[in-house]
């Protein structure tokens, strides 16, 4: 989304194309627990259940413009696809990726699904996950980071032994 867009007037018209993926990712939502609650064969889906669309950026998140998006997805969920009712266009959690990520470091399975919840709740709109998961938990972790012990086989010069300073056995 460019600055432009962020602050213009119209910011839907004027980054119509960022606007119009992220439109199509929550009719894409929609449209899958509509299919699910015609075909209970294909997957059941909680009715406390939220779609999340994770974002690059977390303006979205944060600016008024999400009634509108959601509006113009419902008038395109309308014309693609006939049989998506009010029961199957749940609330959408529109999430950073960094926002998320952030998340995960703190969040157990339960408590990650809790906090997702309760973003659908008026008190909670346009507040950061993490932030909702803070004041919604009661348990304070964290998690390790998943890949410590394979950095070094992502990044060629994280190990020790790949930092060679004038002598082999001289290493950082």
């Amino acid at each position: 989304m460019s600055i432009a867009a962020k602050f213009s007037n119209d910011p839907l018209a004027s980054a119509s194309d960022a606007f119009s993926e992220i439109i199509k990712g929550v009719v894409q939502i929609w449209r899958f627990y509509s299919h699910c609650r015609r075909n209970p064969k294909i997957k059941t889906v909680n009715p406390e259940s939220v779609g999340m669309l994770l974002t690059l950026d977390p303006w979205l998140q944060m600016s008024h413009q999400l009634d509108r998006v959601l509006e113009h997805a419902r008038k395109i969920a309308s014309q693609i696809d006939r049989h998506i009712i009010d029961e199957d266009c749940k609330p959408v959690l529109f999430c950073s990726i960094d926002d998320f990520e952030n998340t995960l470091e703190i969040a157990s399975e339960e408590s990650l699904i809790g906090a997702i919840r309760v973003t659908s709740k008026p008190e909670f709109r346009g507040w950061f996950l993490f932030n909702v998961h803070q004041r919604t938990s009661v348990e304070e972790r964290r998690n390790p980071y998943p890949f410590a012990d394979r950095v070094a086989d992502i990044i060629p010069g994280w190990s020790d032994k790949a930092l060679a300073l004038s002598a082999p056995e001289d290493t950082v």
